[in-house]
């Protein structure tokens, strides 16, 4: 049985650390997608498609990753574009999508 204030702290803990990695410099937005490709949370417009591009660009590069080794699985996928840069964090039940500008300084 699941402790109502441990799942509360819990929800709390991950508002805030995607509410500090959405206020990071260069940050244009954060996704979580569930295991389905449904989005879960996003601070960014139209996400809908573009999540559904990326989930299956990763579950590409998982199972290429799994092809060439059957022991390694993928842990971040991150690609750079002239304009962005996409870090997703995929697990087996949700990934997260971080979306920022190459412009930084």
């Amino acid at each position: 049985m699941s402790n109502g204030k441990a799942d509360m702290s819990a929800v709390k803990e991950t508002a805030d650390i995607l509410e500090r990695i959405s206020q990071r410099d260069g940050t244009e937005g954060v996704v979580i997608v569930g295991d389905k490709g449904m989005v879960m949370h996003s601070t960014m417009e139209g996400s809908l498609k573009s999540a559904e591009n990326w989930v299956q660009m990763t579950r590409t590069a998982k199972h290429v990753v799994r092809e060439v080794d059957p022991t390694n699985d993928l842990s971040v996928l991150r690609i750079r574009t002239k304009k962005r840069e996409i870090l997703i964090t995929p697990d087996d039940k949700h990934m997260l999508m971080v979306f920022q500008t190459t412009d930084r300084k």
